[in-house]
């Protein structure tokens, strides 16, 4: 049994091998292995240096780019710019809510629920024309509203219809006006006044 599975053996190493030894194979294996290891490395070699000019090049556009952005743009990456942008968010960019006129005694700025400020920054829904104040100061009976329709934004001109009052804040815009003591919220007089926040508060 066994003589015969040797001679099945050499049998097939007859005709599949010929008369290479098995040591030879290896040998023949090791060899082939080593020249497929220097062509891939002297081929691979051409590739790289070509690869690294490629990447170089890529990297000197991004810089080129990066150059070109706007100083904005910049800022607006890097943790300042974030921080400067979220500055402005609250202030420049923010409305009062709900939005409270007052008299020269209230606070004026950014009006909140908890902050009751007079807002500073009114502006007219109808005329379209940013509401004007005067401190310490009512309106005179007789202002009507073509007094406000040809004379506004004019201060010098507006004034001459203006009575001291002391604590008193007068409003105006070109076709609405009064005079507030006391804090009050805007809603509540919504069918006189069409006025809202326009925002952009320096404070």
């Amino acid at each position: 049994m066994g003589d015969d599975l040797d001679r099945l053996l050499g049998e097939i190493e007859r005709r599949f091998c010929g008369s290479v030894s098995v040591s030879g194979d290896v040998k023949k294996t090791e060899q082939l292995k080593e020249k497929q290891t220097k062509s891939s490395s002297s081929k691979s070699k051409g590739p790289v240096c070509s690869d690294n000019e490629d990447l170089d090049d890529f990297i000197d556009k991004l810089l080129e780019e990066d150059r070109e952005i706007s100083p904005t743009k910049q800022a607006e990456r890097s943790p300042k710019g974030a921080a400067v942008k979220t500055y402005s968010s609250l202030t420049g960019d923010r409305k009062c809510a709900p939005v409270f006129i007052g008299g020269s005694s209230a606070q004026r700025g950014i009006g909140t629920s908890t902050s009751q400020r007079s807002c500073d920054q009114l502006r007219c829904t109808s005329c379209d024309f940013s509401v004007v104040t005067f401190e310490d100061s009512e309106w005179d009976p007789s202002c009507d509203y073509l007094f406000f329709r040809n004379n506004v934004p004019e201060r010098w001109k507006l004034q001459s219809m203006l009575n001291s009052r002391q604590g008193f804040r007068s409003y105006c815009c070109q076709c609405s006006w009064t005079a507030v003591r006391e804090l009050r919220e805007l809603r509540e007089l919504r069918e006189l006044l069409q006025w809202v926040c326009s925002g952009k508060h320096l404070l």
